[in-house]
């Protein structure tokens, strides 16, 4: 009894832990997840209930109450196993849910991450765009620079010698096209002879811009120019490459040669002045003074040696005036002079000057205008210059005088800068003869350069014809080759004809004077000694002034009775001349003036004086003093 009570509460309780336990399952997991489960072990306790018999027995009480409780138990364990399956789920959902968050947070961050990623590549690529268009422009600017510099500039391989680039300026200084240029090799540029060296110097290495000296390269028209080349490597493409930067440095060669030229010339000239002053006084005053002791002998004692005297002070004032004419420095008197007749009557004389063995020819141009020049220089000029082709053939030959009329435009590289645009009459002397090397023609018209015996030549012969053609206005050209003949080309103003009719000149010896007064103004005594004994002698009366202090105090009393007046345009003691002669004309307006002074004096006051002041140069003879004077007196 005791033992069925017991299992019938238990039973009971079973029962009872089911619905509570139910109840807790619906209200935690609730009734859409566990709802079903319930209703099952609910419908499942209530057919228990209803197959109870209607009698039970003891022993049927019993076996039911232990239906009830087993069923009750499983019921029980069902729902603890349905408890931790809804727990399971649930914690799985959580899970998932946790798992979804993380996921949308992690998509969240990664779609931010990518936007700004996008957008940190969006402007990469406007930055890219930029540089690119910046590349863009800059390879046109520099390929502009490259090509529209005025230095000249190109490229070629270093491998195979293939010109890579030319700029404008490299086309236009070698004369190609640009597929011309193209097409060439850095070899085809250059001399033959510099061949060897470019292939040496191709293979130094140059990293930065460096000097490469001075190479001779050809144009198109195979022409030579001498070019200084500064060079550096670097890549075109994918091959190695040289970058040449190339100046023709002909016109600074030129100038450079002008300018020595000019300096040169200058240095001459100061020589050639202070020369012609000192010693061209002393010798005129040995050889007048010679001469005169030479008439008044009339013994032959001692004649002989005093002629010697005289032919050697000739030779000394000879030798001042060459250097005088080749520092241009000797005062000329330039007047129109047909060339063609000045040479066809010096035809014998040249013809004399050649010998037999060598042949003069002359074709002469016609019509030509007269040239403004001075006879003894341009005597001097052409006898010079025939003399120079006759040295140039020992075993004769042939010499050719030719003339004619050509335009210049101004100064150019084979004219002077002093030359101004006009017709110009040439002068060209052409022999056959053997030429002359490079190394002479450096020195052509240097003084006392001369390629024969020292004690044969002085070398002033072509010298003197460069400062006497100089100082006339025009300029000398050379062509030489060896063994094929010397051309020299001499081109001369043409004279600006005048309607005024030229003095005639006077033939015979020196003219005989009357008894004309001349003022001698001279500070030097020898000097004044001489030319009182010239003129005396000639038959003038001089009256000796040693100054100008000396000629103001005796001014008033002698300019009235005097018919000339001769003195220096400026003295030691720093007084003009021509104030002096101004003061002496104030008196007596119908006194002739003529200057005696040093081409240096003459010069310096070329500008102050009129034209028709009459200048006598010193060292002078006494046939040009007597000259001088006569031709002054002359003029009314």
């Amino acid at each position: 009894m005791n033992s069925f009570s017991l299992l019938n509460l238990l039973a009971v309780a079973l029962e009872l832990c089911v619905p509570s336990y139910a109840l807790r399952l619906v209200r935690r997991f609730g009734a859409h997840q566990v709802g079903s489960f319930v209703v099952i072990a609910f419908v499942s306790l209530a057919l228990l209930h209803l197959v109870n018999p209607l009698k039970p027995s003891p022993s049927s009480n019993f076996g039911m109450s232990l239906v009830y409780g087993t069923a009750s138990l499983l019921l029980l364990i069902g729902m603890g196993h349905t408890e931790t399956l809804c727990r399971e789920r649930h914690k799985a959902q959580v899970d998932e849910e946790q798992l979804r968050l993380t996921l949308e947070s992690e998509a969240r961050e990664r779609a931010e991450s990518l936007l700004q990623l996008k957008g940190e590549m969006a402007q990469q690529i406007v930055r890219l765009q930029q540089q690119v268009e910046s590349l863009a422009v800059s390879e046109r600017q520099y390929r502009l620079l490259f090509t529209q510099h005025p230095h000249p500039m190109w490229m070629f391989d270093l491998r195979t010698g293939r010109i890579l680039a030319a700029n404008q300026a490299a086309l236009v200084q070698y004369g190609f096209s640009q597929q011309e240029f193209a097409a060439l090799t850095a070899k085809d540029l250059l001399a033959r002879e510099a061949t060897e060296a470019f292939l040496a110097d191709s293979a130094r290495p140059c990293s930065t811009v460096e000097r490469r000296g001075i190479w001779r390269h050809r144009r198109k028209d195979r022409s030579a120019v001498n070019v200084e080349v500064m060079a550096m490597d670097l890549r075109f493409g994918d091959c190695p490459a040289r970058l040449m930067f190339v100046e023709d440095i002909g016109p600074r060669q030129e100038r450079e040669l002008r300018l020595c030229e000019q300096q040169r010339m200058h240095v001459l000239r100061q020589i050639a002045q202070g020369i012609g002053h000192h010693f061209g006084r002393i010798l005129a005053a040995i050889e007048t003074g010679a001469a005169g002791l030479n008439r008044e002998r009339q013994d032959g004692d001692g004649v002989e040696q005093v002629q010697q005297i005289v032919n050697e002070s000739r030779r000394g004032n000879a030798l001042v005036r060459q250097l005088l004419v080749a520092g241009a420095c000797e005062a000329l008197q330039p007047e129109p002079i047909d060339l063609n007749d000045f040479i066809l009557k010096h035809q014998p004389l040249l013809r004399r000057l050649v010998g037999e063995r060598i042949g003069v020819g002359f074709q002469l141009g016609e019509s030509l205008p007269p040239v403004l020049a001075e006879t003894r220089a341009l005597e001097h000029i052409l006898i010079n210059l025939v003399i120079n082709a006759r040295q140039a053939m020992p075993q004769g030959g042939a010499v050719d005088v030719h003339t004619g009329i050509t335009w210049a435009q101004g100064p150019q590289e084979q004219t002077p800068p002093q030359a101004v645009p006009g017709h110009y009459v040439r002068l060209t002397i052409h022999d056959n003869g053997c030429g002359m090397p490079p190394e002479v023609q450096q020195h052509l018209f240097e003084p006392f350069y001369t390629t024969r015996d020292g004690d044969k030549a002085m070398g002033l012969g072509l010298a003197t014809v460069y400062g006497a053609v100089r100082q006339l206005g025009g300029w000398i050209e050379c062509l030489t080759q060896l063994r094929r003949g010397t051309e020299f080309n001499v081109f001369l103003p043409v004279a600006q004809l005048t309607p005024q009719t030229a003095a005639e000149q006077q033939d015979g010896d020196t003219p005989v004077a009357s008894r004309e007064t001349i003022l001698l103004v001279e500070t030097n005594d020898r000097v004044r000694d001489l030319a009182r004994h010239i003129l005396q002698r000639a038959g003038y009366r001089v009256v000796e002034i040693d100054g100008p202090a000396t000629a103001i105090l005796l001014m008033e009393s002698l300019a009235s009775q005097a018919h000339l007046l001769l003195m220096d345009l400026s003295f030691s003691s720093g007084e003009s001349g021509r104030e002096l002669a101004e003061q002496f004309l104030q008196i007596n307006p119908k006194l002739k003036v003529v200057y005696a002074t040093a081409p240096s004096s003459a010069e310096e006051n070329a500008p102050a004086l009129s034209c028709d002041t009459t200048l006598l140069l010193k060292p002078y003879t006494a046939e040009q003093l007597l000259q001088t004077v006569s031709s002054a007196l002359v003029v009314t």
